[in-house]
């Protein structure tokens, strides 16, 4: 037998196990902002102003999350998103929650960005396109695997 389509082969799986892994975990918007932050001042992440191509973006283990708080107001404090903590529940909703002198909404969900703005639903969509584009490549790279499999070791 020879080396080179061992290590091949090797390369090969380890691709695919790559491409595989980074598509278990779920993209997620990651910013926040609050009026009174006077080192952000910039405001890419409320509903109203959010922006998805000037925000970071990272990779959640459980999920994602957008929460906003307001005070007995309605003036907004506080709007971040981020990855779900370990142990919150996946509602693929929003909860309302008030309290005395403010009120919050927590909204949880699993999907690649799926905690964009409410007004940017749609683009939730587009992210769903591109999801699909990257199981098809994974199942390219899995077609391509098994035929080097196969013609490298007669199986």
């Amino acid at each position: 037998m020879h080396k080179q389509p061992v290590e091949s082969w090797l390369l090969s799986l380890t691709l695919f196990l790559t491409v595989l892994s980074e598509g278990l975990a779920v993209k997620c918007y990651l910013c926040s902002y609050s009026p009174e932050d006077k080192n952000n001042q910039t405001d890419s992440c409320s509903d109203h102003n959010f922006k998805p191509n000037v925000v970071y973006s990272l990779d959640c283990e459980h999920g994602c999350e957008t929460f906003i708080q307001w005070d007995s107001n309605g003036i907004l404090e506080h709007s971040r998103r981020n990855c779900v903590q370990n142990g919150v529940a996946i509602t693929h909703s929003c909860t309302n929650d008030t309290k005395q002198g403010w009120s919050s909404k927590r909204c949880t969900c699993d999907s690649d960005f799926c905690n964009t703005a409410a007004e940017g639903q749609l683009s939730t969509t587009y992210y769903s396109v591109l999801s699909l584009q990257e199981i098809k490549s994974v199942e390219e790279v899995l077609s391509l695997w098994v035929k080097h499999f196969t013609i490298n070791f007669g199986h």
